[in-house]
């Protein structure tokens, strides 16, 4: 991961300089000069130049390479790799048990649960190491007409998770398809509770709501993978408008006038992990909104977050945000 990159690359030479290169997915993100000292080429920042160069190509998964060219007394000398496409996945967040350890047990989210609304979806992301063998299904829980106090089970196979190559694989879930499933196998008509999606021995947890979400965003999260928040809140609408005016024959004439309309929310009450999920759409660079079959940009301020580790007080998040363009949507 990203976040477990050095600090520092140390690298021993004996040339007079070191032309340094980074390349993400093939592309030259970085190129500089540096020139020894004591036989030493102290390379720094290397996490910030890959996790700016993903962030900007919206890419949770990338190849590293990292590639020296020495200058030398008598003219140009050689030119060798470091690092040689080396697969890295973007995360803002480090793991006292490593990378290895976290890709393997963990989906490229902080949260193992989620409440959805009954029109809304999830979609779980997960990074897959090349020919690892592993298969993946949900297991759905729901109740039938005809005995609503009884949750029964049912395992929907999605086959094997095996690629041929590192990746990042996603699936999607939402409440009609679960239904579906349900209903053409088991030949019933049912209500679906929750869900169980298991990748190998990863799992994650996905409950349905009727009550319909206040407002739902997309944005990027600590792994640069989209992710949708359904928020259970108050909203409040607030409208600024800035003109100037003149009276012209008792007739007020209006000029220069400008409209900002700033949404401001205060999240239900969240638990400590639901909260700390929240703040990264707070800190995302990349946060949109649908309207109708539109995604539009928003922009998030005014953000007050207060996260409280306690069993007997949950948190409350608070911030405001508008749409980017500076358009008003029906």
């Amino acid at each position: 991961m990203t976040s477990h990159m050095p600090d520092v690359v140390v690298i021993t030479t004996d040339a007079v300089s070191l032309e340094i290169m980074v390349y993400v997915n093939g592309s030259l993100v970085f190129d500089s000069d540096y020139y020894p000292f004591q036989g030493k080429v102290n390379f720094r920042d290397i996490r910030e130049i890959v996790e700016a160069a993903m962030l900007e190509k919206k890419l949770a998964l990338a190849s590293l390479t990292l590639t020296a060219k020495e200058t030398r007394a008598t003219g140009s000398g050689s030119t060798y790799t470091l690092v040689s496409g080396k697969k890295v996945v973007f995360s803002r967040m480090k793991n006292p048990n490593g990378s290895t350890n976290f890709l393997n047990s963990n989906f490229l989210t902080t949260r193992k649960s989620v409440l959805i609304p009954v029109d809304g979806y999830v979609n779980i992301s997960c990074y897959v190491k090349a020919n690892e063998q592993g298969t993946k299904g949900v297991t759905i829980y729901y109740t039938t007409a005809e005995d609503p106090d009884t949750p029964r089970s049912f395992l929907y196979d999605l086959g094997s998770a095996q690629t041929g190559s590192e990746e990042v694989i996603i699936d999607s879930f939402d409440y009609d398809f679960l239904k579906r499933m349900v209903d053409v196998h088991e030949e019933v008509d049912c209500k679906v509770l929750y869900g169980d999606y298991h990748l190998g021995n990863r799992h994650f947890m996905f409950f349905f709501t009727e009550e319909q979400a206040t407002d739902h965003f997309t944005f990027m999260n600590a792994f640069n993978v989209e992710e949708t928040a359904f928020l259970f809140n108050t909203k409040t609408v607030k409208t600024e408008v800035d003109r100037s005016e003149a009276v012209c024959g008792r007739t007020t004439h209006f000029y220069d006038e400008s409209v900002k309309v700033k949404y401001e929310v205060e999240t239900a009450p969240l638990t400590y992990d639901e909260a700390l999920w929240l703040n990264q759409l707070l800190t995302s660079r990349y946060v949109t909104r649908m309207v109708g079959y539109l995604v539009v940009q928003v922009l998030i301020s005014d953000i007050s977050s207060e996260v409280v580790d306690s069993d007997k007080e949950l948190s409350r998040l608070k911030f405001s945000w508008q749409y980017a363009d500076g358009n008003e949507y029906l």
